[in-house]
């Protein structure tokens, strides 16, 4: 099994919206989104935003997720994390693409923000090093960080 990250390219719309649609409840409130505003949102916002950066995850060569960081004040904001391939949950997958995407960056900090009532993805983070630290200020989400350290180190 080898999972790797590369940059999304607009070849990845049609995978990106399905598993985005099928995910709604996890993001904030927004339409369904379509190819076209994908593609939109691609060519209008992503190509002009360097601190953005969407990758695919891949197992084996075959896309199975995505993972997103935006870069801001030395931290790392990781998001738009999402297992499309439901049939390989828990096996890793996602672990391996955001230790990967932590490591090749090695800022810092990292943080992400999460619904509360999002325990498994809540339980997920917490079992790789992040912590509840707080709220966003609408009190919206949850806020976790973890400090970095390369995997296979100790902290």
């Amino acid at each position: 099994m080898t999972v790797t990250l590369r940059k999304i390219t607009e070849a990845d719309a049609s995978l990106l919206v399905q598993w985005r649609n099928e995910n709604a409840k996890f993001f904030p409130p927004q339409p369904d989104w379509t190819a076209e505003s994908h593609l939109a949102w691609y060519r209008g916002t992503y190509q002009h935003a360097p601190s953005q950066n969407v990758f695919m995850v891949l197992l084996d060569g075959r896309p199975v997720g995505c993972l997103a960081m935006t870069i801001c004040g030395g931290r790392g904001e990781l998001e738009r994390m999402i297992l499309g391939d439901k049939t390989i949950a828990r096996g890793g997958v996602m672990r391996s693409a955001f230790r990967q995407l932590m490591d090749a960056y090695g800022l810092a900090k990292y943080w992400l923000r999460i619904y509360d009532w999002n325990h498994v993805t809540i339980a997920f983070h917490e079992r790789n090093g992040f912590e509840i630290t707080g709220r966003t200020e609408d009190g919206e989400y949850l806020i976790m960080e973890r400090d970095h350290v390369p995997y296979g180190e100790v902290p």
